[in-house]
């Protein structure tokens, strides 16, 4: 009966930003477009260890909790390299309007 929006300024799905590079391209081509190719550049290292860190908690916490529905249109980064995660209507094994599921 209610809910909530949060807007998100500057983030690309990881769907997006495939679909942009094209799908055989992977993570580490993004990082290099928004960050630039150097690997010892601060930006870049920052932008992995947000991206390393941030995912780390959301596996830990989509394992915990049993959060479903996680696909490439639901899981967005920013432009720090924060990966940012939208749509929990399969929470806690809860398929709405469907009662309790298990996957």
């Amino acid at each position: 009966m209610c809910g909530l929006v949060e807007m998100n300024n500057d983030t690309n799905s990881i769907h997006g930003i495939k679909e942009k590079l094209g799908e055989n391209s992977s993570l580490i081509d993004y990082f290099k477009v928004m960050w630039g190719s150097n690997k010892k550049n601060k930006n870049y290292k920052a932008a992995q260890m947000n991206f390393a860190r941030s995912l780390a908690g959301y596996s830990l916490v989509c394992y915990i909790l049993q959060i479903k529905d996680r696909h490439n249109g639901n899981i967005l980064m920013d432009k720090d390299g924060h990966l940012m995660h939208i749509d929990f209507g399969f929470l806690l094994s809860s398929a709405p309007g469907k009662g309790l599921k298990f996957e």
